[in-house]
């Protein structure tokens, strides 16, 4: 009787962690997809809702096909997060904010995975720790998750660019994509994770590559499916790369010397991986001096540490470098972070603890109604201005005076008006609205 008691016990216990778990995943979804819904289309979004083969507004799949040509032509080589901005854009962007919530979620499970989290133990309150530093210590938040066109771009992408890694570290343990049934998939996944984000997917090769090595070290002979897999993904990284739009942008910036240009490009870089990831390097660095003893160093522990510093790194080459390319980074490195407290608390990180599953969780509403109420008060701001477009062109005017909407809180994006109505954006919200748009003086 008291063995029955006591596997009844356990049972129950686990349903209470699964049941809280579910719940966590239920509040993260509910608050990300109430924030997408106040987040407004913005600044590319109006851009990407042309085809750039016909100049006119999107008709259809064939139509997306067809623009993204041209616009791997004449601009840029990411096509798979851009083909996704239009697709989201045509579909309209009700779809979108289901769709951007439950990525926001499949985010929080990659780094989970590459953390090397147990998912069975319902480890909630580190599910909602994780949210959390994303949340808290991401200042451009909104740009790369609530943003249709930057959400596109830099959720999806990184999400996607994570893929070879998670895979080649699945290959590492002869887990799932060890399997010979699965290497089609393999390969497709590579090459996508490839195709997504420049400095993120190149660094994320360079470390697949460096794993891959070790591992044929370790065993004596190469794994030929992850090696094709490496290959596929470095076509799409290739293909990104290479596109001549990005030639043709290249062209704008003239490097006079350059050895002081490319030092003052890695300053530059360094500064800001500081700024927005020493939240992180610096906890790892301790990290890594405690489990000294505990662990030993190899490719695989430290691969997500590695694709971080590579990637950071590969911005060094891009001649202008804006902030939210550090999603990739943080992202590697928070998981990074997970692995090496898993241990040094010796896998207890993954039990659970309803005091501070408490505390996040009121923490995780608390900032949800926090970033609520900024996003909807950016929201109505940029709608007084969409508001004076329309009436202007309802009451026949040839133009209408803007102001810059500037964003207050990192879940907001400023909304740039400049005062020269051919400039962009307003040539852009001008021609979508038929109407020319100046910017208000000083």
């Amino acid at each position: 009787m008291r063995n029955s008691e006591k596997k009844f016990s356990q049972h129950s216990g686990v349903r209470v962690h699964a049941a809280l778990f579910v719940f966590a995943l239920t509040l993260i979804f509910c608050g990300m997809l109430i924030l997408n819904m106040l987040t407004p289309l913005q600044a590319d979004d109006y851009d990407y809702m042309f085809s750039w083969d016909t100049g006119r507004p999107l008709s259809g799949v064939t139509d997306i096909l067809k623009s993204q040509a041209v616009h791997y032509r004449i601009w840029g080589g990411r096509s798979v997060t851009h083909t996704l901005t239009q697709i989201f854009l045509f579909l309209g962007k009700p779809l979108f904010n289901i769709v951007n919530s439950l990525m926001y979620l499949i985010l929080l499970m990659v780094i989970f995975r590459l953390g090397g989290v147990t998912l069975s133990r319902f480890p909630t309150g580190l599910l909602l720790a994780v949210h959390l530093c994303l949340f808290l210590f991401l200042p451009f938040f909104g740009v790369v998750f609530l943003w249709l066109d930057g959400s596109c771009n830099y959720l999806f992408g990184t999400t996607l660019a994570l893929l070879p890694l998670l895979i080649g570290k699945s290959r590492t343990e002869d887990g799932f994509f060890s399997r010979r049934q699965f290497l089609p998939l393999m390969m497709v996944l590579f090459f996508v994770g490839g195709w997504t984000n420049e400095n993120t997917a190149a660094g994320i090769l360079a470390s697949g590559i460096l794993l891959f090595v070790s591992k044929w070290k370790q065993v004596g002979k190469p794994d030929k499916g992850w090696l094709a897999g490496l290959l596929f993904e470095t076509a799409g990284v290739a293909l990104m790369l290479l596109a001549p739009g990005n030639r043709e942008r290249a062209q704008e910036y003239v490097i006079d010397s350059f050895l002081p240009e490319y030092g003052r490009r890695m300053i530059y870089v360094l500064f800001y991986a500081l700024r927005f990831c020493g939240v992180l390097w610096i906890p790892l660095g301790i990290f890594l001096f405690l489990n000294r003893k505990r662990a030993a160093f190899s490719m695989k522990r430290l691969s997500c540490a590695m694709a971080a510093a590579l990637a950071t790194l590969a911005l060094i080459g891009s001649p202008e470098v804006s902030d939210r390319t550090y999603l990739g980074p943080f992202v590697l490195l928070l998981a990074q972070c997970l692995s090496e407290i898993r241990i040094l608390t010796k896998e207890r990180v993954n039990r659970e603890c309803h005091a501070v599953t408490a505390v996040f969780t009121a923490l995780t509403l608390g900032m949800f109604f926090w970033a609520g109420y900024a996003v909807s008060l950016h929201a109505a701001r940029w709608q007084t201005q969409l508001d004076r477009i329309k009436q202007a062109a309802e009451a026949g005017e040839t133009s209408v005076t803007l102001s810059t909407v500037t964003s207050l809180s990192p879940y907001t994006m400023t909304i740039l008006i400049e005062q020269n109505p051919d400039d962009w954006p307003n040539s852009t919200l001008g021609k979508w609205f038929g109407i020319k748009i100046y910017g208000e003086q000083g």
